[in-house]
């Protein structure tokens, strides 16, 4: 994300990761995009080698697919994935295990 240029690491005492953008003009379907290589099926790789891919009826029905995936994702920010924030915080710090100590 760093390289990407949607978040910058700070070093230091306080440091750690923050965002570059508003959560708004960060685009969930440009991310997973830039993310995550999709090439679910050999035949998607720009050096796919499938012997079947002429005659393959699969190909269409998962590319279609995946164009759907990408254009629902790409109607979503981050900042539509916060908008409960306060609620999701909470759910985190109620879910973190507490580290208990005994004295033997």
């Amino acid at each position: 994300m760093t390289k990407l240029g949607y978040v910058e690491s700070v070093r230091g005492r306080n440091g750690g990761l923050q965002l570059t953008r508003a959560p708004k003009e960060i685009n969930i379907g440009t991310v997973v995009r830039q993310m995550e290589p999709l090439d679910i099926v050999e035949c998607f790789s720009p050096n796919g080698q499938c012997i079947i891919a002429p005659v393959c009826r699969l190909k269409g029905v998962l590319g279609r697919a995946m164009r759907a995936f990408h254009q629902e994702l790409a109607k979503h920010s981050l900042e539509d994935l916060l908008d409960n924030r306060d609620q999701l915080v909470e759910l985190l710090h109620s879910s973190t295990p507490s580290v208990e100590t005994t004295s033997t």
